[in-house]
């Protein structure tokens, strides 16, 4: 029997693939060395980024079952208020874009820039109308004023709102089986009754007591909100408009309330200078002074700007 067929020989052979006797293995060995320092340097490179590339898609994927079953007790707080505020932010840019093209079907002429203006005034005016009472008569007749603009526009950017609906044929949305025109009256007293800061919100389309528990887009519901927005974007027009005629035309404007508070300050150093007589005095004296801050001057500042403001 041959070498080759004994074991030891059928080992030697296996040897001689790879390097042969042992001069030989000596005189190749820097060579085969360096290839297989090189590759196995390759290999371990490409399995340490195969293994960082599962880790993130596990990480991802465990992320993305947490969200769709709501299990985010499964993360740190941190996680979590990451993960919302992503969802957050693809539902606000999805809903502020179907906003966008309502506002296209019903041809108000907002686009993506004024759309920007009128919800950073908005918020503007939200921060005017919230001034403290303790911050100054100066302060409480911005406050007073703006929010008389404010109230003033609700009904008259509803209205607005139902004129371009009836010339562009939408109805008001309402799912298979419910009351349109109840859905309607009741999306009505939601906008004119709306806080000055859930209409500012409303104008990107933000319902901020959804979170990020927004409808299904396209379902009525959705498409609602989507009308309110618009109707609040032509109230945000409005009381700017309103506000700009009052900044043009400030200093007439300025003379006339000027002369009202001197009126009320002489019946009150009157008032003062010879004593008051009892509460029931005091108070009616104290009630036309927050009066004329609160109904007079806004009613005052209305009366000469309601004509610009209802401008198309």
């Amino acid at each position: 029997m041959s070498d080759e067929h004994e074991p030891g020989g059928f080992l030697q052979g296996l040897i001689g693939m790879f390097g042969g006797d042992d001069d030989d293995e000596k005189a190749r060995e820097p060579e085969a060395e360096t290839g297989y320092a090189a590759s196995a340097e390759t290999l371990e490179e490409l399995l340490s980024k195969l293994a960082e590339q599962a880790a993130e898609r596990r990480e991802a994927e465990r992320r993305r079952r947490a969200v769709v079953s709501g299990r985010l007790s499964e993360m740190d707080k941190d996680d979590r208020e990451e993960i919302k505020k992503e969802r957050m932010d693809e539902i606000h840019a999805l809903i502020r874009a179907d906003v966008l093209a309502t506002h296209a079907r019903l041809g108000t002429g907002v686009d993506d820039a004024e759309l920007a203006r009128l919800d950073e005034f908005m918020h503007l005016m939200c921060d005017v109308m919230s001034a403290p009472a303790s911050g100054g008569v100066e302060l409480q007749i911005r406050a007073s004023v703006t929010r008389r603009f404010f109230d003033e526009t609700g009904p008259l950017a509803w209205d607005r709102l139902e004129e371009l609906m009836e010339h562009t044929g939408i109805e008001w949305p309402a799912s298979e089986g419910t009351d349109r025109e109840h859905k309607h009256a009741e999306a009505e007293e939601m906008f004119v009754h709306a806080s000055p800061v859930a209409s500012s919100d409303l104008v990107a389309g933000v319902v901020s007591v959804w979170r990020d528990h927004y409808p299904q887009p396209k379902t009525p519901l959705w498409e609602s909100v989507c009308l309110r927005a618009v109707g609040s974007g032509l109230r945000a027009r409005m009381l700017h408009r309103g506000m700009e005629h009052l900044r043009v035309h400030g200093d007439e404007l300025r003379s006339e309330g000027e002369a009202l508070l001197r009126e009320e300050i002489t019946t009150l150093r009157q008032v003062l200078s010879s004593g008051v007589r009892s509460v029931a005095e005091a108070d009616q004296v104290m009630a036309g002074a927050g009066g004329l801050l609160e109904k007079v001057l806004p009613d005052l500042c209305w009366e000469r700007a309601r004509d610009v403001v209802v401008t198309d």
